[in-house]
């Protein structure tokens, strides 16, 4: 089972604290340790060995060790137990990543979203029996709704009281992903500002769409598109495709409403990147 999400959207820690009431015995350990890393890479059989008896092995930023995928497959072909491993990552696994192995039909995988309003401001799950967005009486004050879309709901930043704060955390998130997880992939050639102009710009467009980006950037389309399919891979935006049957074009949303908040995006775009997050998450 892998369990994917952008950067610091909490799988770790919901990793930590929930698996254990669930499988004792579980054993958990993260390629964010430079050891574990170089093991996994340069012996993942043996990297796989050492817990063996476990009943539950977590691999936390998995893709940080691709030949791991490869023994990960030989060890669940010869042995096809269900639920052996559970892959965390802040990326898709993918060539492009330099995965080989995809574990194509040994794998379920499980999409982990920033925290909606209803779960920032503590509010009551919605009634199932009510339409989306129609309920009795309002779930939420107007201030309260305000700084959900101003706050987003990446778990260590929204909470964050102090405004300089919660815009240098944002930043340092945005400076992350420019400048260090895009070089993740193999053929990723911009800069780490190319990137950070292109997520202004998405939030500020009027239409998010690969050609408002390209126009505004006065950048090619097709270069646009690729640097959109990169940061899609890391979950930092969404794609919503247009209806089968329409003549539309894909739109892209960054993935918390918060971060587009930061970037620029005016109140209307909030609403759409917050609709769009409910939807999924």
């Amino acid at each position: 089972v892998t369990l994917q999400g952008p950067r610091q959207c909490g799988k770790s820690t919901l990793t930590r604290e929930w698996v254990p009431q669930w499988v004792r015995g579980a054993k958990y350990q993260s390629l964010d340790r430079l050891s574990e890393k170089d093991f996994a890479t340069e012996n993942p059989e043996s990297f796989l060995a050492q817990h063996a008896d476990a009943p539950l092995r977590i691999v936390d930023e998995a893709q940080k060790a691709p030949p791991l995928f490869d023994a990960i497959k030989l060890q669940v072909d010869e042995n096809p137990r269900p639920g052996q491993f559970l892959l965390l990552g802040s990326t898709e696994f993918s060539r492009e990543s330099h995965i080989r192995e995809s574990l194509t039909g040994r794998l379920s995988r499980q999409r982990l979203f920033t925290m909606p309003g209803a779960e920032t401001l503590n509010l009551p799950l919605a009634s199932p029996s009510q339409p989306f967005l129609l309920q009795a009486s309002p779930r939420a004050t107007r201030t309260q709704w305000m700084r959900h879309l101003e706050r987003g709901g990446f778990p260590a930043i929204f909470a964050v009281r102090e405004e300089k704060e919660r815009e240098e955390l944002l930043n340092d998130w945005v400076q992350t992903t420019a400048f260090r997880d895009l070089g993740l992939f193999q053929g990723a050639r911009f800069t780490g500002e190319e990137v950070i102009r292109a997520m202004r710009a998405l939030a500020t467009v009027e239409e998010p769409s690969v050609a408002s980006v390209a126009a505004k950037l006065r950048k090619e389309g097709r270069r646009v598109k690729r640097l959109f399919g990169f940061l899609e891979q890391l979950f930092a935006i969404h794609r919503l495709d247009p209806h089968p049957l329409s003549t539309g074009k894909p739109l892209y949303f960054l993935c918390d409403v918060g971060l587009a908040h930061f970037l620029g995006a005016d109140f209307p775009r909030q609403i759409e990147t917050w609709f769009l997050h409910a939807q999924q998450a």
